[in-house]
C-alpha cells in the first residue's frame, strides 16, 4: 500500500519548510520522512500516516494553531490518540567526517 492509498482525511495537516528538522518516522527509516503535523491546542505533533505513529515536537513553535478552533483540535486529538507515540529519527547532515545533528 502506498501513501496515496491511505484512507486518512486530515484537511488541516500542516507542513513547514524544514520538515526534516523535526525528525522522521522511525518505521520508514528516513530521517526526513513525515507527513506534516497536527496541532492539539498549541502543541504540535508530527505524524506518519502509513505507520500510524506520532511524535510531539513542542508547543507554540508554529502559529498555525492560532487559526484553528476547538472543533479542529478535537478532531486532531481523536486521530492522534489512534497513533502510537514514538521517538523520531533525527535529521543528520554530514560534512566530511563530522556529523551534525
Amino acid at each position: 500500500m502506498g501513501r496515496d492509498d491511505l484512507d486518512v482525511e486530515v484537511p488541516n495537516l500542516s507542513h513547514e519548510d524544514d520538515d526534516d528538522y523535526f525528525g522522521g518516522c522511525p518505521e520508514c527509516g528516513y530521517p526526513c520522512r513525515n507527513d506534516g503535523y497536527l496541532n492539539y491546542v498549541l502543541t504540535h505533533y508530527y505524524v506518519c500516516h502509513q505507520h500510524r505513529v506520532r511524535w510531539a515536537v513542542g508547543s507554540n513553535l508554529f502559529s498555525s494553531w492560532r487559526h484553528e478552533d476547538e472543533a479542529v483540535w478535537d478532531a486532531n486529538k481523536a486521530l492522534l490518540l489512534t497513533y502510537r507515540e514514538v521517538d523520531p529519527l533525527e535529521a543528520r547532515w554530514t560534512l566530511g567526517n563530522e556529523v551534525r545533528r
